[in-house]
């Protein structure tokens, strides 16, 4: 409640920009996702905001364009997915359409980077940790 109360004194002044640090911090899942609409709302009526996060997926849904500051420097800067790729210590989902569902297999168990093919709702799914070496070996 501490955090909703600080973002809404920052919103009451009805601010130019508006500048957040860690904006969802605290907060319980439901307060997250309405924090998030509040502040996707604002953003297509008023003002710009920036905000931190160490959590990727919330700025994915929010922004346009990220900014990854690392010690003090830019990083890098770009859409969500050009900066997930540069991330290849966590795993990268691909949802697959293939005609020869055992070609796909085949290649994700023959895989030198750790894979893991699983079938979904929408199809092949394959988790992997080197996106680099993924797309190369897909093609």
């Amino acid at each position: 409640m501490r955090q909703r109360i600080k973002v809404a004194a920052a919103l009451v002044h009805d601010p130019q920009i508006l500048l957040l640090d860690e904006p969802f911090n605290g907060m319980d899942p439901r307060q997250r996702m309405h924090m998030m609409d509040l502040l996707s709302s604002l953003g297509d009526e008023a003002a710009p905001s920036f905000f931190s996060s160490h959590i990727l997926e919330e700025v994915e849904r929010l922004s346009g364009t990220i900014q990854v500051m690392v010690a003090g420097r830019l990083a890098a800067s770009g859409d969500f997915r050009a900066i997930r790729r540069l991330m290849t210590s966590r795993p990268h989902v691909f949802h697959v359409k293939t005609s020869d569902d055992r070609r796909l297999a085949a290649a994700s168990s023959a895989a030198t980077t750790p894979t893991r093919s699983e079938l979904t709702e929408q199809g092949p799914q394959v988790r992997t940790s080197d996106f680099g070496a993924f797309c190369v070996r897909s093609r």
